[in-house]
């Protein structure tokens, strides 16, 4: 059977052929959410292409925190952005998340997908799940394919952003 996400989550997707389409992305996501986590595939390159543009989004109203250091100012923030590698995202509650940005060449199984897209929607809130497809060298064409593919299994719905 299908696995249940909640259906206050939108799902939404873009390819990001180039490391400046990953930064107007992030900069668009902020535009519309005050409190964002960023979850980087454990390939290199999925970090090595984030990690510029993570650090473009830090501001004074912006605060930019890692899974597992302590952003105290976080809270107070006009707007927040955590980053997270796929391990760090275990037990992860953030109760004002209104959004998951995934960032990787491809998103890696249906289970990992509804585990990192649930981190929102808790508790009957809204909350929005993005997917930023990166280009990397070893993968092909098909990599919309397969999201669309895994979000038809799972029952959800994805919108091209």
């Amino acid at each position: 059977g299908k696995v249940s996400l909640p259906t206050t989550i939108e799902h939404w997707y873009r390819l990001c052929p180039e490391v400046d389409d990953v930064s107007n992305a992030l900069e668009t996501i902020l535009a519309r959410h005050d409190r964002l986590l960023v979850v980087l595939s454990d390939d290199a390159a999925s970090k090595e292409v984030a990690a510029d543009s993570i650090r473009a989004l830090a501001s004074p109203t912006t605060v930019v925190g890692y899974a597992g250091d302590r952003v105290s100012d976080g809270s107070r923030a006009e707007k927040a952005v955590l980053v997270a590698g796929l391990a760090d995202c275990r037990g992860l509650d953030v109760p004002e998340l209104q959004a998951v940005v995934i960032v990787g060449p491809v998103v890696p199984s249906p289970t990992w997908y509804v585990h990192v897209s649930g981190r929102v929607g808790r508790f009957g809130r809204p909350g929005c799940c993005y997917s930023l497809l990166h280009s990397t060298s070893d993968l092909g064409s098909d990599r919309p394919e397969k999201l669309l593919s895994m979000a038809n299994l799972l029952g959800v719905r994805l919108h091209l952003f």
